[in-house]
């Protein structure tokens, strides 16, 4: 099947329902791959395992080349209020 659907952020695919996260007409990019355990204790289970490897910022496809596109930027966490408070 041709996939339909570009993911271009799947990260660990976490905005997919657990029984749509490896659907054949999505196609999964990320910029990295990460075994499970890379996100340490808080998340022993989380991997990231795209169909390809690609940064968002520059993909190699053709316009018009999926009929969507499932948008979920990625999330860093910069600063957190309760460090400030530490000093």
């Amino acid at each position: 099947m041709e996939q339909e659907v570009l993911d271009p952020t799947c990260g660990p695919r976490s905005i997919w329902y657990e029984t749509q996260r490896d659907r054949d007409d999505v196609l999964y990019v990320d910029r990295r791959e990460e075994d499970k355990g890379f996100a340490a204790e808080d998340h022993p289970n989380v991997e990231i395992k795209p169909d390809e490897e690609q940064d968002f910022r520059d993909l190699k496809y053709e316009d018009n080349s999926f009929n969507l596109i499932v948008w979920d930027p990625p999330h860093k966490v910069v600063f957190r209020l309760a460090d400030s408070r530490r000093s």
